[in-house]
C-alpha cells in the first residue's frame, strides 16, 4: 500500500543524487525529465565546459560547479548530499556511456543510503549506446561494446555475428597512430572490404564506429 508519514518523512530527508545525460550535441538533447530534477538540486556539477552550457544549466540551478578532479571525484560530489539536501550531475552523452564517473557516484551514493535518480538524454543514440555497454566487455543479446584499446592492446578478436560498437575518446584519437591501429585490428578481424560506420559528434565528445556483423544472415 502507500507508505506512511514516517517512510515518507524518511525519503525526503534522504541524501538524493541525480546524474542525467545531456545529449552528444550538449546540452540541447537535455530532456525535460532531467532539467526538472536537476532543477530540484542544490548543486549541480558538471564536465560540461562551454560557456554556453553552463550558462544554461545555471538557468535551472544556480550553484553549478565543476566536477572535482581525481579518484575523489564522486566522493567530493557525495559529501554534498547531506541529508535533506539534493546534488546532480551532468554529464556529457549518456552518463553510462561517457566515462566512469557516473557508475562511479552511482554506487557511492547507494552505499551510503542516497537516493539516486538516473537521466538518459533525449538522443536514442546515446541510449541505444549505454544499452550495450552496460554489461562491459560481456556480450549483449543483439550488440556488443568495447573500448577502443581492447582491440589494439589486448588483442580481443569481436564476435562477427553480431554488431559490434567501439568508442574511441578525442585525446586517443589524436595521438599519432592510434586511429590506423585501430583500422588494422579491424580489418584483421572482418577482412579489409568491410564497411565501417563513424559517427563523430562535436569534439571534445568520443568518435564512436558502428561495426555492422559479418554474417548477413544477422539481418
Amino acid at each position: 500500500g502507500p507508505a506512511g508519514p514516517a517512510a515518507r518523512a524518511m525519503k525526503a530527508a534522504a541524501p538524493r543524487v541525480v546524474i542525467a545525460g545531456a545529449g552528444v550535441h550538449a546540452p540541447y538533447q537535455v530532456s525535460l525529465d532531467s532539467l526538472k530534477a536537476v532543477g530540484a538540486c542544490d548543486v549541480l556539477f558538471t564536465e560540461l565546459e562551454e560557456p554556453e552550457a553552463t550558462a544554461f544549466l545555471r538557468l535551472f540551478c544556480a550553484d553549478v560547479r565543476a566536477v572535482p578532479e581525481g579518484e575523489a571525484g564522486p566522493s567530493a560530489m557525495l559529501a554534498e548530499a547531506r541529508p535533506g539536501r539534493s546534488v546532480a550531475l551532468v554529464t556529457r552523452g549518456h552518463p553510462f556511456v561517457a566515462g566512469t564517473l557516473a557508475r562511479r557516484l552511482v554506487r557511492e551514493a547507494r552505499e551510503a543510503g542516497a537516493e539516486v535518480d538516473v537521466y538518459g538524454a533525449v538522443s536514442s543514440f546515446d541510449t541505444t549506446v549505454s544499452l550495450a555497454s552496460e554489461l562491459g566487455y560481456i556480450d549483449w543479446d543483439a550488440t556488443h561494446h568495447y573500448p577502443h584499446e581492447v582491440l589494439t592492446e589486448h588483442g580481443v578478436v569481436p564476435h562477427k555475428r553480431i554488431p559490434t560498437i567501439l568508442t574511441l575518446p578525442r585525446a586517443a584519437a589524436a595521438r599519432e597512430g592510434q586511429v590506423r591501429r585501430l583500422l588494422e585490428a579491424l580489418a584483421k578481424a572482418y577482412g579489409r572490404r568491410h564497411k565501417v560506420f563513424l559517427y563523430g559528434p562535436r569534439p571534445p565528445a568520443p568518435l564512436i564506429l558502428f561495426v555492422p556483423p559479418a554474417e548477413a544472415s544477422w539481418w
